[in-house]
């Protein structure tokens, strides 16, 4: 019978036993999948570690690859940071500096920033610097 009662399904008898054993196989194969799954999901997680790992290596080479690209495509260069003479300060130049978002219509700039740059095993990560020419 039909959800709405309006209609009533009639099936032979010889289909019936096909029909049961169809939904019994449904069921079955359903179990299997779920038992599969499971296995599965139980040797990923022995490894969750490394694929944490992993994902992360492959997250940092994508942003590499992403500078990259980028860098490539809006033709940029590394900056020069030279010593400058007094022996704590350095200074960056940057030369034909272009904004990047401006693309051709940036007009290049050059320019020499002298700063104040804490050593590497400081925990500060700023400049302290002014414009020089």
């Amino acid at each position: 019978m039909s959800n709405t009662g309006a209609t009533l399904f009639i099936e032979p008898w010889a289909t019936m036993d096909l029909g049961n054993e169809l939904r019994q196989l449904s069921s079955e194969e359903k179990y299997e999948i779920e038992r599969i799954l499971r296995g599965l999901s139980l040797k990923v997680a022995a490894r969750e570690t490394e694929i944490v790992r992993n994902v992360d290596v492959v997250a940092q080479f994508d942003l590499v690859l992403a500078k990259a690209r980028f860098a490539r495509r809006a033709r940029a260069q590394e900056p020069v940071v030279e010593d400058a003479a007094g022996g704590d300060s350095s200074v960056l130049k940057l030369v034909n500096a272009r904004h990047p978002l401006l693309g051709d219509k940036a007009v290049p700039s050059q320019l020499r920033w002298a700063a104040t740059i804490p050593p590497s095993s400081s925990p500060a990560r700023t400049w302290a610097g002014r414009p020089w020419r």
